[in-house]
């Protein structure tokens, strides 16, 4: 077993070391990784910018400072909305 875990060490490092793995892992971050983070960071803000509204509305309904049971129990029933919905 140490054996098999030395042999796979070795080989990780070898290819790690590769210009070409490098060169190509590069090329890879670039034309596929970059652009679909930066997609899903754009529907992710998207997302976070409507929850952070409906939780302004909800606070509006029911002050979480003053009332958390009914602040709870306003999320859950607006959660609930939406899973009726989608």
């Amino acid at each position: 077993m140490a054996l098999l875990h030395r042999l796979i060490a070795y080989v990780a490092r070898r290819v790690a070391s590769d210009p070409r793995v490098q060169q190509k892992a590069g090329e890879l971050m670039e034309t596929e990784l970059k652009p679909r983070a930066r997609v899903f960071g754009r529907q992710a803000k998207a997302k976070f910018e409507v929850v952070k509204e409906e939780v302004k509305d909800i606070a509006r309904e029911a002050d979480p400072r003053e009332n958390p049971r009914a602040f709870v129990s306003k999320v859950k029933e607006r959660i609930k909305e939406l899973k009726d919905l989608g």
